[in-house]
């Protein structure tokens, strides 16, 4: 999990709100061999190498570059050399060839200027493959076994003995794999030292693949693919990729992409798809003829995900990796709503991926947990940051008395519980349960907790209130699939491609038996709106009242820009945030290398003309954004134009951005209690009558006015003086709100009623404690 402490939003990666999958439309290209060996995507185009053992000086052999996506091709140097295999490694280019005019000029040669000119680097051998990361090279050949440069190809150190052939290697990150004949070595010291993988001895591994965090290996003559998550230290055998034996492997975000034989005896390879991690496979649906392999896997990011893959009698097919929701998406947003971004903008607490255990109270989550969340994008942080652990739903920001609606069609029964206050359950028919909690008693839909009522979606089923366990008005909002607390869920799912959700991973067994958290799939009818657009040199990308002006980029860009979470946790009292202004903006290259500073300014300008800036000084606003390194929020030289009001900013680098200004009236209201009637030391003899008087020190209209008894009753909206008719001792709880939803601290009061001379004895009050002399 990425422990950081980010706010509310994976800064510096692409949210992704619509998971990929696979897509069943592919293009044959035109390619300019049959004998491609491989193809790479370099960030700077499309290269591919020919590799024809019969003929060497006709036909090519050499090295093939495309601009366009496949769609055309153009010769890039190593004419007649056999290119076996090619890699890209930050701005250079490394190619493994077999042969070429005489032997000492075989083995690696290495591009820095994208192909024009190649330099031969390294040991004069038959050069099978090769991988690189930022501080080594490896290089597998055919008879001279595995060679490492720890110094970026200055000197090189022969890892394994003459005679081995070494028929695939795979690095990064410091893990290196190596497959030599019928076993696999790695390396956890960028190839320093090697060691075998017992668990791989003659099980035909020769397709490898290393990414971030993900590490697959997979085998041509036997049914094995294994997966490893911590950087090679474990492997888990993959079951349901089947009996068929795999090929070429790919990643792109959390899809694994796997060739896969044919069943029935058929020589010929397709092109398999996971979105799980490898739990489930579907067939992409590519149609490869007989007698064809894969030999290999490469994606672009262009605007959107392209797929190619290199078959070796076939040539090269492309499809799109399409975007699609994973999930029913049957929830609409449970209030009245003038923008969908209102499910991010009003969004102050989140479902706890680690442990949503809030209300359960046979397993706790371990204590170094416990004042942490992880929320559905895999970011882990704790407050200010992200509230709050253990939290199982969601609490939206929403004024008392809001209109509370059925998010979908279903059967409701009312519940209560003290921590939850009044609260509304629907069960869908499709097994799922929404849970609406704090709600008013007035206007509640049902009372009963036994005879269900039905409701369809946009139905009022109550209103926004104080009730239970809360300091402010707010809807508590939870999904479940199951028992309580297993089938708790995440209607926003799990978007983090790196690692896997917690949730379902985490099993135990307590006094109520053996238990499993639900998985989460993305829910809601409404999806946050994100606009992609590739900007060559110069260009506006613009994403609904948000738009960005770039002037001459350097290398054409993918920008992306996607609504986000408000900056709530991070803003003084003073500071208001304005909605709908909140968004992440991030630039990719084709090798989706997210790219952190711009040669040329951008322009960032935001419409505010929607927005209620009444409440607002205008002087005040500005554009900020969130700092990674100093974990706070700074502000951008910004201008607002009251003519058509819009506020500009200028920035060299993207961010999670928004826009915020000092609130006019930031003062809440003061509330005074007086309280009528005949008291006795400190015993009132009469039932007293309770007066709250307010005054706000802006003259700002008073919106509400609270109060509570005991903790026991929930807050109450006050609207004129009321009598205690009861005996007993009580804690009065009151506070007011004004228009600008500026919330008083809670006051306090405690009230001694006896007006039968029950109590004899003197009561001495302490706080909101009491003892009797």
């Amino acid at each position: 999990m990425k422990n950081v402490c980010k706010l509310l939003v994976v800064v510096g990666t692409l949210i992704v709100l619509i998971p990929y999958t696979y897509a069943q439309e592919w293009t044959k290209l035109a390619t300019p061999s049959e004998y491609l060996s491989g193809i790479e995507n370099t960030g700077f185009g499309l290269y591919a190498g020919e590799y024809n053992s019969l003929y060497w000086l006709n036909p090519y052999n050499g090295v093939y570059m495309s601009r366009d996506l496949g769609a055309t091709w153009q010769q890039s140097g190593l004419a007649h050399h056999g290119v076996t295999d090619i890699k890209v490694c930050g701005s250079k280019l490394y190619a493994t060839t077999v042969y070429a005019y005489s032997y000492e000029d075989a083995g690696l040669y290495v591009s820095t200027d994208k192909g024009i000119t190649w330099q031969h680097l390294g040991p004069a051998v038959s050069a099978s493959s090769i991988a690189c990361d930022a501080h080594s090279i490896y290089l597998g050949t055919y008879t001279n076994g595995l060679w490492v440069s720890l110094d970026a190809g200055q000197t090189w150190t022969q890892k394994t003995e003459n005679g081995d052939y070494i028929k695939n290697v795979a690095g990064g990150g410091g893990l290196a794999l190596a497959a030599i004949n019928y076993k696999v070595y790695k390396s956890m010291d960028y190839g320093d030292t090697w060691e075998e993988i017992p668990e791989f001895a003659n099980k035909g591994i020769i397709y490898l693949y290393t990414g971030n965090k993900w590490t697959i290996a997979g085998s041509r003559y036997s049914s094995y693919m294994f997966i490893s998550t911590d950087q090679g230290e474990t492997w888990k055998n993959v079951p349901s990729f089947g009996n068929e034996s795999a090929g070429a492997l790919t990643m792109y975000d959390q899809l694994i992409f796997a060739t896969k034989k044919e069943p029935e005896g058929d020589r010929n390879f397709t092109v398999y798809v996971s979105s799980d991690f490898g739990t489930t496979w579907t067939n992409t649906g590519l149609e490869n003829p007989q007698e064809s392999i894969v030999r290999d896997l490469a994606w672009v990011y262009s605007g959107k995900p392209y797929l190619f893959v290199l078959t070796s009698a076939n040539g090269i097919y492309r499809t799109v990796i399409t975007e699609t929701i994973a999930g029913q998406q049957f929830l609409d947003i449970p209030w009245d709503y003038t923008n969908k971004s209102e499910l991010l903008d009003r969004a102050t607490s989140f479902f706890d991926h680690g442990y949503p255990l809030l209300g359960y109270n046979y397993f706790t989550e371990p204590a170094a947990d416990s004042a942490t969340v992880v929320n559905y994008l895999g970011e882990k942080a704790g407050p200010p940051q992200m509230y709050y652990s253990s939290h199982s739903g969601y609490d939206y920001a929403l004024s008392y008395g809001t209109p509370v609606k059925a998010a979908a069609a279903g059967q409701a029964v009312y519940y209560y519980c003290g921590a939850c206050g009044n609260t509304i359950k629907i069960n869908h028919p499709n097994g799922v349960q929404t849970i609406y909690e704090h709600l008013q008693r007035d206007g509640l839909l049902t009372t009963s907790t036994t005879t269900p009522v039905f409701v369809n979606a946009g139905d009022v089923i109550g209103k926004v209130g104080m009730t239970g366990n809360t300091t402010g008005p707010h809807l508590h909002f939870e999904v479940s699939k199951g028992t309580f607390p297993d089938g708790r869920t995440d209607p926003y799912g799990w978007l983090d491609t790196d690692y896997e959700d917690p949730w379902p991973l985490l099993t135990w067994t307590d006094a109520l038996g053996a238990h499993q958290g639900a998985s989460s799939e993305y829910l809601w009818q409404a999806t946050p709106t994100t606009q992609t657009q590739i900007i060559a040199n110069t260009g506006e990308a613009l994403l609904e009242n948000k738009e960005l002006i770039f002037t001459n980029l350097n290398t054409p860009l993918t920008i992306v820009l996607q609504n986000a979470l408000p900056p709530i946790a991070s803003v003084a009292t003073a500071l208001t945030y304005i909605p709908n202004t909140a968004f992440v903006a991030n630039a990719y290259d084709s090798l989706k290398n997210r790219i952190e500073v711009f040669s040329n300014l951008v322009q960032i300008t935001i419409n505010l003309a929607t927005s209620d800036l009444s409440n607002i000084a205008l002087e005040s606003l500005r554009i900020s954004y969130f700092d990674e390194n100093q974990q706070t929020w700074l502000p951008l030289d910004s201008v607002f134009n009251p003519q058509n009001s819009t506020i500009s900013a200028l920035t060299n680098h993207f961010s999670h951005f928004a826009v915020t200004g000092n609130k006019l009236d930031a003062n809440a209201p003061l509330t005074t209690l007086t309280v009528y009637g005949n008291k006795q030391g400190n015993w009132y003899k009469t039932f007293p009558t309770i007066n709250l008087a307010v005054t706000d020190p802006e003259g700002t209209e008073i919106r509400n006015i609270f109060y509570k008894l005991n903790n026991t009753e929930g807050w109450q909206q006050y609207s004129e003086p009321f009598t205690l008719s009861r005996n007993g001792i009580f804690e009065l709880a009151y506070k007011s709100e004004d228009n600008w939803e500026n919330l008083e601290e809670t006051h306090t009061h405690v009230l001694c009623i006896n007006t039968d001379n029950r109590w004899t004895k003197t009561l001495q009050v302490i706080h909101a404690g009491f003892s009797i002399e």
